[in-house]
């Protein structure tokens, strides 16, 4: 063969070792990590995989399916009433995509992480190749919000999920998934069956481990419910309504029947009826895309309680010559009420706050008669002590609760002032009986409740907070008397609550949030808010009460609008995958070298064959002379 053609020869088997490693199924990168992610468009169809790690294709399940309906001793699931099959490996990076013939990668919709451990356990020296500590599991419990079955046993409805430390050492690892928003997951099923008494593995052995990727739910559907206060309402007094509207595409409209003849179109309605009885009320919600929910519920209305009267008067011990406030109260009978007073000393008075002064020191009996407006009377009397000179001081000792009775002592702050002089910030304290103070309640340093008040034992406040989860000591607090409130949502991204007053005075509504919102919502409709960074509040100002939706990012994952990007390696707008990449790289440096050594083998052999003849044909040469 000629040189010539044996360099072509090195040449075409280059090119045939080249093209080999472009075709070869051969991972002989492995050794390498991917700076790529492996992630497919969140639009994925069902029944494929997100992760292109996983080769496998999901068998759609849901967490029932899983667990099962067969509860061991703890309250948790058991391995024979449940999925009944688990990969060998958890941390396998290839694990079986079926045992025994069933599937074991499998998709879980519309589910939820409440809460998330970013570094659970990090590194497994004992594992082969052993991991290193740098790389972590991020864990949680996911649960079915829609699965009822085995209420109040939560075990039942929730299964452990690991997104595993040698998936991210291999970074083939999903971003870890949102906290409190409604995902799709995918993952391998796995047995664990050391966990079975730990009740933050829901008292079972069933894990999602490795969890493969997440994805958000799509558009929940509408749904909407009726809310009203007070619960046991009576004639001719105001029904307050609120539509609890939730998914579908916001903004809302509203249509009511009141069960009497009467509508209504509001978001938060206020009824009177006129005979006692049980109505039926119906709400049909629409939402913008002109989906619709219908829904109803029954009201019992009451003939009212006899009318009752009271009254209460500051300060608790007056003064001669100093001015005594009187305040009236009536319950039951038919409101609207008058008040009529006599006061103990010849002077009368009307209205449901006068006011009045005693001369003389001694003891006075006021008189308060109460008329409503289908002219019943009731009466209450009571007796005054006027002083000449004041009283010791009296220890008094200050108490703070919600509507419900919750103790808010701790969650509060508080300035009592007498006149233009604050006195104490803390109690209990030595205050002037004689004496009107002024109470003003902050939280988080904005004011909340303004009041007055003699001093007794024990002065007790009512101050309307309502606690709520979606950040931990969260509040929404108001203002104003709040006559019903009901929280809707309560999650890690989104807080959804109700609210209705007895006034339609201008309100302010304090709520504690985990970070900045994104948007908050009235009715459906974005609102103006601030957000107060210092203590991490929203602060909203508005003139009505209705249905708030506040969406905020989660502190520890907020939901991506893109595919997410990978935790480890550089970002990239192209990603490919590397390990073929380099086992492409390594070919094509093999079959150079090897095309470099094959040239020269042939260009040695073709000089040492040149050099033979040229030598034979010097010695033939000089034999001829």
């Amino acid at each position: 063969m000629k040189l010539k053609s044996k360099l072509k020869f090195a040449s075409v088997f280059m090119l045939v070792v080249v093209l080999s490693g472009l075709a070869s199924p051969l991972n002989l990168g492995s050794s390498f990590k991917q700076t790529s992610f492996p992630l497919l468009p969140f639009n994925s169809a069902l029944g494929s995989s997100w992760n292109t790690a996983v080769t496998c294709q999901p068998l759609i399940v849901t967490v029932r399916g899983i667990l099962g309906s067969q509860e061991n001793s703890n309250g948790g699931a058991t391995f024979e009433g449940g999925w009944n099959e688990s990969i060998p490996d958890k941390r396998s990076i290839d694990p079986p995509c079926s045992v025994n013939g069933k599937s074991t990668f499998v998709q879980i919709d519309n589910v939820i992480l409440p809460s998330l451990t970013l570094a659970d356990e990090c590194g497994d020296s004992g594992y082969s190749p052993q991991i290193p500590t740098a790389f972590c599991d991020s864990t949680g419990n996911i649960e079915d919000p829609n699965d009822h079955t085995f209420d109040p046993n939560y075990n039942m409805i929730q299964i452990h999920t690991e997104n595993d430390m040698n998936w991210k050492y291999n970074s083939i690892a999903y971003p870890d998934a949102p906290v409190g928003v409604p995902i799709d997951i995918q993952g391998f099923v796995n047995w664990d069956p050391w966990h079975l008494a730990d009740s933050w593995h829901s008292y079972s052995g069933w894990e999602l481990h490795p969890l493969t990727a997440w994805r958000l739910s799509g558009a929940q559907p509408l749904t909407a419910s009726i809310i009203f206060s007070p619960t046991s309402p009576v004639v001719n007094t105001n029904v307050y309504f609120v539509a609890a509207a939730t998914g579908g595409t916001a903004p809302y409209t509203y249509k009511w029947s009141f069960g009497d003849g009467s509508t209504g179109t509001s978001a938060a309605p206020i009824h009177q009826y006129g005979t006692s009885g049980v109505y039926t009320v119906s709400l049909t919600v629409t939402d913008s895309a002109s989906g619709s929910y219908g829904t109803s519920r029954s009201v019992t209305i009451s003939l009212p309680a006899p009318l009752k009267a009271g009254y209460q008067f500051l300060p608790s011990t007056p003064l001669a010559g100093t001015t005594v406030t009187f305040t009236g109260s009536a319950t039951g009978g038919q409101p609207l009420y008058s008040y009529t007073w006599v006061l103990g000393d010849g002077a009368v008075g009307s209205g449901p706050a006068p006011t009045h002064s005693y001369i003389s020191p001694g003891s006075y009996t006021v008189t308060q008669t109460v008329t409503d407006s289908a002219g019943n009377t009731a009466t209450v009397s009571g007796g005054i002590n006027v002083l000449s000179s004041s009283p010791p001081p009296l220890m008094t000792q200050l108490a703070f609760a919600n509507p419900s009775g919750l103790d808010l002592s701790g969650t509060i702050s508080w300035q009592v002032w007498d006149g233009n002089v604050p006195v104490n910030t803390s109690c209990p304290c030595l205050l002037n009986t004689t004496k009107v103070y002024e109470l003003n309640v902050f939280y988080q340093s904005h004011p909340i409740e303004s009041s007055i008040f003699s001093p007794q034992s024990v002065v007790y406040t009512t101050v309307f907070m309502y606690p709520h989860q979606s950040t931990p000591n969260g509040y929404v607090a108001f203002n104003s008397t709040i006559n019903n409130f009901a929280l809707i949502e309560q999650l890690g991204s989104r807080l959804v609550f109700i609210a209705t007053a007895t006034t339609s005075e201008g309100h302010t509504v304090l709520v504690k949030v985990p970070t900045s919102p994104i948007s908050v919502l009235k009715d459906g409709v974005a609102y103006p808010f601030t957000y107060d960074a210092s203590y991490g509040l929203v602060v909203i100002q508005t003139a009505t009460l209705t249905q708030w939706d506040i969406v905020f990012g989660t502190s520890s994952q907020p939901p991506p609008s893109q595919p997410p990007s990978n935790q480890i390696g550089s970002q990239c707008l192209l990603c490919v995958n590397t390990i073929r990449t380099m086992n492409f790289l390594w070919l094509f440096v093999f079959s150079a070298l090897a095309g470099i050594v094959l040239s020269l083998v042939f260009m040695m052999v073709a000089g040492r064959r040149r050099f033979g003849r040229t030598r034979s044909e010097y010695s033939r040469r000089r034999i001829l002379r």
